[in-house]
């Protein structure tokens, strides 16, 4: 398994958000909810490192997030 900046309750809470947020208005195509999540729930310190850690998993939307990344956490 990967080594990831966040722990996969983090990763769990985060997916959550993002389902919620996505059903109510859609995948604009960004990061904006994953950032709004990540800026509540994580360091500043850490905030850029995630983005990165995201974006080389294929997470370059919200979308994109849930279907993409932290797939070796198995999360359903």
């Amino acid at each position: 398994m990967a080594n990831y900046i966040l722990s996969e309750e983090s990763v769990q809470k985060l997916f959550a958000y993002l389902e919620d947020h996505l059903e109510a208005c859609g995948c604009d195509h960004t990061l904006r909810h994953t950032e709004q999540w990540l800026r509540k729930n994580i360091s500043a310190e850490l905030f850029e490192n995630v983005i990165e850690e995201i974006n080389d998993m294929g997470g370059y939307c919200d979308c994109e997030v849930l279907l993409n990344c932290y797939e070796d956490y198995d999360i359903e």
